[in-house]
């Protein structure tokens, strides 16, 4: 049980809406700086210069890294888009370079147990071991059976971690623990 003295600062991003990223993010920068205990993700898109990118983490200490969402998919369903379409390789490197965090949302109809995204899952984090990778509400397990039956495959890879926001159903989140 935690007291209100072990309770130290937070992570947080703003609403992943394409229309009004720019408008979140320097919201997210604003409230930041009133709070130094704070860290924040920096919603990114395919879209965004990495240039810019790398210019609001050189002149915010606080951002810790990103949170790329599915809506950033040049694609009608985004719903079935594989992570490669909103989450593009330039935020793999810089993760990997300055050992930040991606706050991932998967999507795609089996989530977890879709072979697409656990074989690009196991490669990036292969390929970028530095890039620190939570995948949000127990890798989108609000479906159990699907993590139960995907999460075997990412075994042993040390920079990836579960959030267990919103997620109710027990065998997911036994399946992560185990």
């Amino acid at each position: 049980l935690l007291d209100e003295s072990q309770l130290v600062g937070g992570l947080f991003t703003a609403y992943p809406k394409p229309e009004e990223q720019e408008l979140g993010n320097q919201f997210l920068l604003a409230q930041m700086a009133t709070a130094p205990d704070c860290r924040g993700l920096l919603v990114v898109g395919p879209q965004d210069d990495p240039a810019a990118v790398r210019r609001l983490l050189d002149a915010h200490a606080q951002l810790v890294g990103f949170k790329p969402y599915h809506t950033f998919a040049d694609r009608p369903d985004t719903f079935e888009a594989p992570l490669a379409d909103y989450l593009p390789e330039w935020c793999w490197e810089l993760a990997e370079e300055r050992e930040l965090v991606i706050l991932i949302h998967l999507v795609r109809q089996r989530a977890l147990a879709d072979p697409g995204n656990l074989g690009e899952l196991r490669s990036r984090c292969q390929t970028f071991p530095r890039a620190r990778v939570i995948l949000a509400h127990a890798g989108r397990g609000f479906h159990a059976p699907d993590t139960v039956n995907g999460v075997r495959e990412l075994r042993g890879l040390g920079n990836l971690w579960f959030d267990t926001s919103a997620i109710c159903e027990s065998p997911a989140l036994l399946a992560i623990l185990d």
